[in-house]
């Protein structure tokens, strides 16, 4: 198969004006899957009714039926797919020729030529030849935040080798594993192999991984495979429906797959209680060990969650194409890697490639670490017996990868195009053009970024950074309710996770210190709530609510030192999607009026996402972000008042920065306006573009003025508003 090389030259210097108008003019803007006889959103007056119904017209088309709800996946299991349907189909796989060899009784190897793939069920398999390969020492150099060179030396377990010509041959073999504990297996495919899911044939292990398993796919591909179940975590691997089982996979378990494609895929899933995860590969969990996915590529899927409250939300479900909710105590690293062409539904966590997904490592990397040249040191660098973690510099790690021409949809929250949602991430040159439809935190990149206190060093040496963006872009279309970006939905790092726009914390958080995001030379082409606008609407960013203890330093790609920030940073970046549909409010003089409405209930602790959207206040849009938080919050100080203390009101500014960055003031619509809010407080709030920093006062708050002293509301500092004409 064909490795992925995305084109870093178009987006290597976003400061290139031009750039913008070539990308605006020639990257489609929708995805290209959706059905010409869709579901009209206009019928609808809400984005929920309009998911169901567009859903329902997926699901009945594939399946044959009638149905005029959304159904729980334990109905639709045992359906068969309807053959030329323009949503999922089976590959036939009849007409597929491939060398399949053998051994006799004495030992000699032949080979045979055959058409048509034997699909899973076939043949009765009760042994394949095994062999032994050299274990092999893996090693990883890097340079550490001290700018000393270190080494991390890891030895690939003894695996149990085979080579593999059918899909019996493969199930046989996943089966040996689980059935010898600690049996470490590599399976070497050498040939395509059906998994028989035009027969309506279907196979997942059921059970958790305890050890090592390689996947080498030699480039071949694994048509038609189909899984269905209730279990926790569900996927390849899972675990019970036990909600004290704490993990997909135990912190010794690997899983690493390689060159290998999967085409007509379906997973339905059904399991109503909190935390359940799905994923092709991963279902999900916590402490969980390493995974590794190399030149990996998934297409042609139908990814279906659901339970007994379907479309509720706060239930906190996760699915998405390779993995669902986890965090990886070892690690997670995906290079060259793509879903492409696939149809998902569920109800929190939906992603494009993981759901919700972050690294407990104990970090020792700047935020500008590379990926690793060899990822199976780290896959393999395991787990020390006096139960101590090896200090891994690498965080969850996507690299060179994408999600495309996919249409998504969430009843629920956190859920992005290409990942849910997560912390101690690094993504460098990925993207998306996928249709998003979601309800809260949803964007073209990543839905939510939270932290967890595992932060990546700066340019100091201090650990100051969540999670860091870099050459990576977004097209497609996403729509929802609250909290939309191009790029981000989200970026909070105290507040409540479910409810972003609830200042009044009468839930206990930790009063940990919290990383901020940092995204270089990276854009959007993403239209953001075209039909179903809502609150906090942005180019690039709906809600930017990052905040840390310790200034951030970093350096943009032009050498440019930004220092001491105390929030997000923006480096050369640009949004150039539509934003908004015709209610919303581009009039400045119009919404500083509302502004004021708006921040007088903001300091008063009004702000519930369920608020009635037919009467609102000014809920702020903006051509590159929606909004950057107030400086007033409400906080439960729990470790200084103990959890039965009386909520006490903390006043601290939260900060963006924005170093040149841009939006294209003529496709947004948004004119004037950079961001949604008036006279929002940033790093870069004074006109000589110096620095302001924590615990400004009232009388030291300034308003943005040009060089005539006139003010200008709805700017930032930072980012330069552009007409495509004049670019």
């Amino acid at each position: 198969m064909t490795k992925i090389k995305v084109n870093k030259a178009l987006h290597a210097s976003l400061s290139a004006l031009l750039v913008l108008v070539l990308l605006v003019t020639s990257l489609p803007l929708t995805s290209m899957n959706t059905s010409a006889e869709t579901v009209s959103q206009t019928k609808y007056d809400n984005i929920t009714d309009f998911q169901k119904a567009r859903w329902t017209q997926i699901q009945n088309a594939v399946f044959g039926q009638n149905f005029d709800t959304v159904q729980d996946t334990s109905v639709i299991d045992k359906l068969s797919v309807q053959s030329g349907n323009e949503f999922f189909n089976w590959t036939d796989t009849s007409k597929i020729k491939y060398t399949y060899k053998y051994k006799d009784a004495a030992g000699n190897v032949h080979s045979e030529e055959r058409t048509g793939l034997s699909p899973y069920g076939t043949d009765t398999v009760t042994e394949v030849a095994e062999y032994k390969e050299t274990r092999k020492t893996y090693v990883q150099t890097y340079v550490d935040y001290k700018g000393e060179k270190q080494t991390i030396e890891s030895l690939a377990p003894e695996f149990h080798c085979y080579d593999v010509y059918t899909a019996d041959q493969f199930v046989f073999l996943l089966e040996q594993m689980f059935k010898n504990s600690w049996w470490h297996t590599k399976i070497n495919l050498c040939a395509d192999i059906d998994m028989g899911g035009m027969q309506n044939k279907e196979y997942t292990t059921g059970r958790q991984l305890r050890n090592h398993l390689y996947i080498e796919g030699n480039g071949h591909t694994i048509y038609n495979w189909k899984m269905s179940g209730t279990s926790y975590y569900f996927g390849l691997f899972c675990s019970p429906q036990d909600t004290t089982v704490s993990s997909m996979f135990s912190v010794n378990g690997t899983i690493v797959v390689k060159n290998l494609g999967i085409q007509s895929a379906m997973l339905l899933h059904q399991n109503s209680k909190n935390g359940a995860g799905a994923g092709f590969f991963v279902g999900g969990g916590y402490d969980c060990g390493a995974v590794l996915f190399d030149n990996v590529h998934m297409s042609q899927m139908f990814f279906m969650q659901t339970g007994d409250s379907v479309g509720e939300e706060n239930n906190g479900q996760g699915i998405a194409f390779f993995g669902g909710r986890g965090a990886y105590r070892n690690n997670l690293l995906m290079n060259n890697c793509s879903a492409s062409n696939g149809y998902i539904y569920g109800r929190d966590h939906v992603g494009g490639m993981f759901s919700n997904t972050s690294s407990w490592r104990t970090l020792e990397a700047r935020y500008d670490i590379d990926f690793p040249e060899c990822p199976e040191a780290i896959a393999y660098a395991g787990y020390y017996p006096d139960s101590k973690f090896l200090p891994c510099p690498y965080p969850v790690y996507f690299n060179n990868s994408y999600s495309v021409d996919c249409e998504m949809f969430s009843t629920g929250y956190d859920s992005g195009m290409f990942v849910s949602c997560g912390g101690n991430i690094v993504a460098r040159n990925c993207y998306t053009n996928n249709t998003m439809y979601s309800n809260s935190n949803t964007a073209g990149f990543i839905g939510r970024i939270h932290h967890l206190n595992q932060e990546m060093y700066d340019d100091n040496g201090n650990q100051t950074i969540g999670s860091y963006f870099k050459d990576c872009y977004t097209a497609g279309t996403v729509e929802g309710k609250v909290c939309m970006g191009g790029f981000t939905g989200l970026d909070n790092g105290y507040r409540p996770a479910n409810d972003p726009c609830v200042l009044d914390y009468r839930s206990l958080i930790s009063n940990s210190s919290h990383g901020t995001t940092v995204y270089s030379d990276c854009y959007s082409t993403t239209m953001v709530g075209m039909d179903y606008t809502g609150k906090y609407c942005g180019g690039f960013i709906g809600f930017d609510d990052s905040y840390v203890e310790k200034g951030t330093s970093v350096t943009a790609s032009d050498g440019q030192k930004i220092d001491n920030i105390y929030g997000s940073v923006y480096m050369n970046c640009y949004a150039a999607g539509e934003v908004g549909n015709v209610m919303t409010v581009s009039d400045t003089d119009k919404a500083v009026e509302y502004d004021e409405k708006f921040n007088s209930e903001f300091d008063t602790g009004y702000c519930n996402r369920d608020v009635d959207m037919e009467n609102p206040l000014y809920y702020p849009t903006g051509g590159f972000i929606g909004t950057i938080t107030p400086d007033v919050y409400y906080r439960l100080d729990y470790y200084t008042y103990g959890a039965g203390a009386d909520v006490k009101l903390h006043k601290k500014n939260t900060y963006g920065y924005f170093y040149n960055c841009y939006y294209d003031m003529q496709t947004s619509g948004m004119r004037e306006m950079a961001i949604g809010l008036a006279y929002a407080e940033t790093c870069r709030d004074d006109p000589t573009g110096n620095n302001k920093r924590q615990g400004l006062s009232e009388t030291e708050k300034t308003i943005h003025k040009d060089a005539e002293g006139n003010e200008m509301p709805f700017s930032v500092i930072g980012i330069t508003g552009v007409y495509t004409e004049k670019s």
